[in-house]
Parts: structure tokens; C-alpha cells; sequence
């Protein structure tokens, strides 16, 4: 079925998650010391870049004049990553809770929470210093410490997740929810910790690049069950879901989309082009449900209507 150049793809994925199996942590450490020197090295650029996602987010869900909306708000975040600059930023514009729940601890270097935390009290007005005085410094002492108060950091899977901080007014993800592999249990949970008139949003990936080893973009949705996970199940875990996947999930747990956004689509001709090869459970999706690779989703209760304040 595959040919001798993704045959041998295959087979080095297959070795590799292999080795990541057998060493565990070591290797999860060896990633994140890797990935840590770049993010000290570009703590500028993370600033800016966690900066522009709260207003693009808020933006994107008809929230117009951030500044005013936040004032009062409870923020949760699902994956964070190495920083929790987004809750800092959000606290010294007004939010009342950040709460980040995060299912591995990052364990990012102190110099990296410092250089980025100085980007930020920089950028600030005294009186929006003073709102988050006590909070930076626990931050850039030791993360795992900020367990109480106005920031939380919650080391965790978000299906386990008691809600600690809320009911919230805006949850949000950013490249998350393709790694879930049990999504109606994570929709459900953001259902249960998100108030009655609340916004979810949440930026994901569907095109998986770098896990299709044809040529095709969506080669990867030709694997079987068993070879992904051979493939997969210690590194990189993706759930392959379409977006037709994410609207049902949505709609099981009682919400609606209030706005959706195709980031990246593939043109109709090249998902034709690789249809006989793919999974039956993926061969039977129309067009647009395969070609769409990324999308940007705004999620409400059911009934609910936005009326930021």
C-alpha cells in the first residue's frame, strides 16, 4: 500500500517512538531544555506574541473593546505552554482569576520567567503594575507555587480538572485540542466550568504537518488505528479529528459555535486525489470536512447570546 521512501518514513517514526517509550522522561527533559534555550533566547517575541492572542481571541469572538471587557473577568486557559505571560497581561489590564491548567509542568528556566516578566512590567502604567505586585514575583520564583490567589497553575489533565477558580467567563486553548484524545470529555468539562453567558475559544490544528509521509498533506489520515499509535503513542499524540468531529462534540456537551473560522484548506482536487486511500471512517467525510487544516472556534452555552460589558 505505501511506497519504499513512506515505507522507511514509517518505519523510522515507528523506531523513534520506540526510543521515546523506553525513555520516558529523559527524553520529554531533553525536549524541554532544547525548546527552553530558544524561548530565553526570544523572550521578546514571546511577549508579543502572547500579547496579540488575548486581543486577537477576544476579537475573534466579538469582543471589540477588550480593555473594557476584562475589568472583573475569570480567565481560563487549557496548555499554556512554557508561559503563563497571558495571565500576567490579562490580570494587569483588570481580570479578577487567571487559572491555567496544564497537563505537563514545563519546567522553564528562571531567566526565561524574568526576561518576560520585565517585557511586561515595562509595557505597564503604575496602577496596572500594582495589580499584579506579589503575583509576578511567585511566578518568577517558581511557577508550581502560584496555587492560590489571582493566578493559578494547575499541573493536570483538564478531563481531571475540579473547576477550581470558576465558573469562568472566557476558556481558552491555542494548538491544544488536536492533542486530546478523549474530546467529548473536554468539551464537556469546559460546559461545566464555563458561566451561562461565557465564551470558549480555541485555535486548533487539523493539518498535522510533519505526521504525513507520502508527500500528501493528508496521507496521514491513511494509517490504521494500530500503525498511528505504533507511530505515535509516546510523542506527538494527535486525535485526527475533522471538523465535522469538533462541531458534534460541541453540540453533544450542550454548546453552539458562535463563530468559526477556516484558518488553512487544502484545495478540493487534492483531497480528491488521495480519497481512495484513506481510512473508511475518513473516505466517507464530504470535501470540505477533509480539506479544512486549521480552525479558529468561538463557543457559547446553547441559547446563550454574547453581551460583553
Amino acid at each position: 500500500m505505501y511506497g519504499l521512501v513512506e515505507t522507511a518514513r514509517i518505519c523510522r517514526q515507528v523506531a523513534l517512538n520506540a526510543m521515546w517509550g523506553l525513555a520516558g522522561n529523559a527524553m520529554t527533559g531533553w525536549r524541554t531544555r532544547r525548546d527552553q534555550r530558544d524561548y530565553v533566547a526570544n523572550a521578546h517575541r514571546q511577549f508579543e506574541y502572547c500579547q496579540g492572542v488575548l486581543e486577537s481571541y477576544l476579537s475573534f469572538a466579538g469582543i471589540t473593546d477588550w480593555q473594557s471587557y476584562l475589568p472583573g473577568r475569570r480567565i481560563l486557559e487549557i496548555g499554556p505552554g512554557h508561559s503563563l505571560f497571558t495571565g500576567l497581561w490579562s490580570l494587569a489590564m483588570g481580570a479578577a482569576q487567571y487559572v491555567a491548567v496544564e497537563r505537563f509542568h514545563w519546567d522553564n528556566r528562571p531567566e526565561f520567567r524574568r526576561q518576560i516578566v520585565q517585557y511586561l512590567l515595562d509595557s505597564l502604567q503604575p496602577a496596572q503594575r500594582a495589580r499584579i505586585d506579589g503575583v509576578w514575583q511567585t511566578y518568577v520564583e517558581d511557577p508550581l507555587k502560584s496555587k492560590d490567589g489571582p493566578l493559578q497553575y494547575v499541573v493536570m489533565p483538564f478531563e481531571d480538572f475540579p473547576g477550581t477558580g470558576g465558573p469562568f467567563d472566557v476558556i481558552w486553548s491555542r494548538v491544544v485540542l488536536q492533542s486530546v484524545l478523549d474530546l467529548d470529555a473536554v468539551f464537556g468539562k469546559i460546559a461545566q466550568c464555563l458561566c451561562p453567558d461565557g465564551l470558549s475559544i480555541h485555535k486548533t490544528d487539523l493539518g498535522h504537518e510533519g505526521h504525513s509521509h507520502s508527500g500528501h498533506p493528508l496521507s496521514f489520515l491513511s494509517y490504521s488505528p494500530r500503525l498511528w499509535r505504533a507511530m505515535y503513542s509516546h510523542r506527538d499524540s494527535l486525535n485526527r479529528l475533522r471538523k465535522s468531529d469538533y462541531f458534534a462534540a460541541a453540540q453533544r456537551a450542550g454548546m453552539e459555535m458562535a463563530r468559526v473560522e477556516v484558518t488553512r484548506e487544502l484545495d478540493p482536487s487534492i483531497v480528491e486525489a488521495i480519497r481512495p486511500r484513506l481510512l473508511p471512517a475518513f473516505r466517507t467525510k464530504d470535501t470540505a470536512d477533509l480539506a479544512c487544516q486549521g480552525l479558529l472556534l468561538a463557543m457559547r452555552h446553547k441559547s446563550a447570546r454574547m453581551s460583553p460589558k
